[in-house]
């Protein structure tokens, strides 16, 4: 899975700004990958998840990592089909993003 190798430590450059995921088709691992690549990347301010499925486990683990983008300014997971709370956890993460223009979690 090319996310394993975004993942990996070294790879992905720490000033990245833009991350356009959409509709990659992800397994039930990526939310982790997901979060442990965010992690890294802290200068992101557009992250779009369109169209993919993520577990609760990786929904949780993905929005403690969203909570760290305070210069976050667009996010985009609709298609995602949060469900089980997953659409307040992350929420939940949103609260310390103050420059946040622009979300969708349909």
């Amino acid at each position: 899975m090319c996310l394993n190798r975004l993942a990996a430590p070294g790879v992905c450059p720490s000033g990245l700004t833009v991350l356009d995921l959409s509709f990659c088709s992800f397994g039930s691992v990526a939310g982790e990958l997901l979060a442990l690549l965010i992690e890294k990347s802290t200068a992101l301010t557009d992250v779009n998840l369109r169209g993919n499925s993520l577990t609760r486990e990786g929904v949780v683990k993905l929005a403690r990592a969203l909570e760290q983008l305070v210069s976050m300014t667009a996010l985009d997971m609709s298609g995602t089909r949060l469900k089980d709370g997953g659409t307040a956890v992350v929420a939940g993460a949103l609260v310390r993003m103050e420059k946040m223009t622009s979300l969708d979690l349909r």
